[in-house]
């Protein structure tokens, strides 16, 4: 009998079907000796990210063979596209959120991967196509401002620069550094011609430094300095998102 130590099992973060998960953890359970009413637990313990939410989320009511199986398990590519164009970011960390996007994109594209799992060679630039198409879509504006500006081309680079974004610290409530989402707004004012209405006077001042948010931005057309609010020039960034996005993915 060998012998087989929880290290020994597989990690599975729920990017692919568990299938190969649940049959190399099964397989050294009974190699180790190991009692299969601890199988669940071991399981349990070697999941990672989207897999151990999905676990941790339903409490021990459900078997975790089960639970994987339905959560990851192979889906009709319609319902996996269905999924996969209503992806969403949002405040999710960009390693789970591109671990999302690889899953979903393996489920609505099965052509790219042959017998074996891996893509197909023939595949790989329409399969990277779709991983940072997808990926993009689900992003907030301010994310894909930040990405056009860092001359961001790739799936693999997006990732990278995002990931880059969120060690820096200090994020705010939309999910950019502070510094960073400044030098991002007057991007988008200077290249995409943004030209925000002059704030309003606060009630009982002159308009001046009572105005909330402000950005200092050079004009694209005459190189005057004026202010302009920062939701203002997110309001007209937001127009201008598909197009930068559609744009982006064109390259």
């Amino acid at each position: 009998m060998l012998r087989v130590g929880v290290s020994d099992f597989p990690v599975y973060d729920g990017s692919v079907p568990p299938d190969d998960f649940i049959a190399q953890c099964r397989r050294l359970t009974t190699l180790g000796g190991i009692p299969a009413d601890q199988l669940p637990a071991i399981m349990t313990v070697r999941c990672r990210g989207m897999a151990l939410q999905v676990l941790e989320g339903d409490g021990g009511q459900t078997d975790v063979t089960t639970l994987l199986q339905k959560a990851f398990g192979d889906k009709p590519p319609e319902a996996a596209a269905a999924q996969l164009s209503a992806a969403q970011k949002g405040t999710m960390p960009v390693l789970e959120y591109s671990v999302l996007i690889r899953r979903l994109v393996r489920g609505a594209c099965p052509e790219f991967f042959g017998d074996d799992g891996a893509v197909k060679k023939i595949c790989v630039p329409a399969h990277q196509a779709a991983l940072y198409r997808h990926f993009l879509v689900g992003l907030s504006t301010e994310e894909k401002i930040l990405l056009s500006r860092q001359g961001v081309k790739s799936f693999d680079a997006a990732i990278e620069e995002l990931r880059r974004e969120e060690l820096i610290g200090g994020l705010d409530d939309g999910g950019l550094h502070h510094s960073r989402r400044v030098r991002v707004i007057g991007y988008a004012e200077r290249v995409h011609h943004v030209s925000p209405r002059q704030p309003e006077p606060t009630a009982g001042g002159d308009g001046g430094s009572d105005t909330a948010a402000e950005v200092n931005t050079v004009s694209a057309d005459d190189g005057r300095s004026h202010h302009s609010t920062e939701g203002d020039v997110l309001v007209a960034i937001d127009r201008l998102t598909d197009n930068i996005a559609d744009g982006m993915c064109r390259r």
